[in-house]
């Protein structure tokens, strides 16, 4: 039985002293590969906030509509426009589909 362990322990410890140290070299290059990543990102993130660049820009409140269409009195569906272009899209499948339409501006 001792004999046994014994061989188990040898297959156990099988890698050399220099296998280790490698693996050891590739663990801190990829740290220092993260590292130099992580301060690049710091330092393209500092240039962006002095440029100004991460700030939002004041915009004026876009219109918005609220169309619904109906046909002979019943309300067939109503949908949200938050610009001119898809106020007329709405516009022309109401048209398109014989539906009578109202637009209320919000």
């Amino acid at each position: 039985m001792a004999l046994c362990s014994a061989k188990t322990d040898t297959a156990i410890n099988h890698h050399s002293p220099r296998e280790g140290a490698s693996t050891h070299l590739k663990t801190m290059d990829a740290f220092n590969q993260s590292l130099n990543l992580f301060e690049s990102f710091e330092r393209f993130q500092d240039q962006l906030e002095a440029d100004n660049l991460l700030k939002l820009q004041y915009s004026e409140p876009s219109s918005r509509y609220y169309v619904e269409a109906s046909l002979n009195g019943k309300r067939e569906w109503t949908e949200w426009a938050y610009d001119e272009h898809e106020l007329d899209l709405l516009k022309q499948d109401a048209k398109d589909c014989g539906y009578s339409y109202t637009v209320e501006k919000v």
